[in-house]
């Protein structure tokens, strides 16, 4: 009786740690590595890590709808021809934003095993800045041409490895984030002005002046 016990014991160890490990992989993959943003002056693919260029320059389609005219081009299309200006390090891949100044951007998943996902394509989203918040990524995008002038903050957040986004629209053509107060804060070029990441994601879409 009491090796029964013992080997009950030991099984459901076994399968309480089995579920730990399994528990911690999910973990390790949804959870980002680091933000790099790449240099302004590059051309496509030059300032990315060797093993995501590769990946990205062996891409093929072969969906006849990615030969339709469309604004800007196909979203796949748009991996193949946009400057990456930022991508986000994963255990199983990238999260990449990539842009081509008036024509907008995409944003998409590439991972290590060649597979791809079109988290957001838009033709009036410009990626500018990346960053990681609790383990949230936030990209702050926009438009500026001729009157045209706005912006908005991408909020991509991945568990068990499907992403969800939401975005947070705001007036004026976002700069790079900045850390102020413990908090980041979103300036607008042109402008002595800046949002503040947490209030736009509590709804409070306030300006503030620079001092």
């Amino acid at each position: 009786m009491r090796i029964w016990s013992i080997c009950l014991s030991l099984f459901f160890l076994c399968g309480v740690m089995a579920c730990q490990d399994r528990a911690s992989d999910i973990a390790k993959y949804d959870m980002p590595l680091s933000v790099i943003v790449t240099p302004k002056d590059h051309n496509l693919y030059e300032a990315l890590p060797n093993e995501l260029r590769v990946i990205l320059e062996s891409l093929t389609f072969t969906d006849p709808e990615l030969n339709k005219k469309i604004i800007g081009g196909a979203p796949e299309q748009k991996i193949k021809t946009y400057d990456v200006k930022a991508y986000v390090a994963y255990e199983d891949g990238w999260l990449v934003a990539s842009g081509y100044g008036e024509w907008g951007g995409v944003v998409f998943w590439i991972g290590k095993d060649g597979s791809y996902e079109i988290i957001r394509d838009d033709d009036l989203a410009y990626p500018i800045d990346a960053v990681v918040n609790d383990n949230i990524v936030f990209i702050t995008q926009g438009m500026a041409h001729l009157s045209i002038s706005d912006g908005h903050l991408l909020e991509v957040s991945r568990n068990n490895n499907e992403f969800g986004t939401k975005t947070y629209p705001f007036k004026f053509y976002p700069s790079s984030f900045e850390k102020h107060n413990g908090d980041w804060i979103i300036p607008l070029a042109s402008h002595q002005s800046y949002y503040v990441l947490s209030e736009l994601r509590a709804g409070e879409n306030i300006l503030h002046k620079r001092d």
